[in-house]
């Protein structure tokens, strides 16, 4: 049995160190690292008390640990364990943590503040009227975020999440409920569709049938007005 223990700079990364134990039967003391300290359990089981606690880490499991926490380290039961570490410095996860926190606001941008909520609700409410105003238009996704007001993600996962449909399954919601008032009243079927949105009667038919069951000329002669 070998027992390894191999430490090295990460080339390119002045302050990330990483080392890698192998079989190792080494039992570490109380210490501390001034870096962060973020390894895996490869092999064999390792025991740790931080904080008070003892705590066993099976083969797979990571542990992280702030700077300056002391620790103690070593195999747990019968035979050696495997591990490797990385321990950035302070100094690199900062740089890491402003990256990241530039990528969040980059590319999330849109997301609402604790206070748009109130807003969020009255750009959905005028994007509801809008669409049943327009049925005949054919709104596009950018049509319907710039009449909430938000992005275009953003705006269909809110939409999503208010009214359970997507904003083109809204839309096709909409048309066949007014088509079915239209019918009841007893309009043409070629009107209608044309009045609510659709390319032709068949499509009509078609979108009618999938949504009501029937087609619209069963349902105008079954609730004609």
């Amino acid at each position: 049995m070998t027992d390894s223990r191999t430490v090295w700079r990460v080339a390119g990364l002045e302050d990330l160190r990483a080392m890698a134990l192998r079989r190792s039967e080494h039992v570490f003391p109380r210490h501390a690292h001034e870096t962060y300290s973020i390894g895996i359990n490869l092999r064999g089981a390792h025991e740790s008390r931080c904080r008070g606690s003892g705590h066993v880490l099976p083969p797979g499991a990571v542990a992280a640990l702030n700077p300056d926490e002391p620790h103690t380290g070593s195999r747990h039961g019968i035979g050696p364990w495997s591990f490797f570490g990385v321990y950035p410095s302070v100094q690199l996860m900062r740089a890491l943590a402003r990256a990241l926190a530039a990528l969040i606001r980059r590319h999330a941008a849109d997301r609402p503040s604790p206070g748009s909520a109130g807003d969020e609700r009255e750009g959905l409410r005028r994007v509801r009227d809008y669409i049943h105003d327009h049925l005949a238009d054919s709104p596009t996704l950018a049509e319907l975020a710039r009449v909430a007001g938000l992005s275009r993600y953003h705006f269909l996962r809110v939409f999503r999440a208010r009214f359970g449909l997507t904003p083109h399954a809204y839309l096709t919601q909409a048309r066949i409920t007014r088509a079915r008032e239209l019918l009841a009243a007893g309009e043409p079927i070629g009107s209608v569709a044309f009045a609510v949105g659709f390319a032709d009667q068949s499509h009509l038919t078609n979108r009618f049938k999938q949504w009501v069951g029937v087609t619209p000329a069963e349902y105008r002669s079954a609730t004609r007005i």
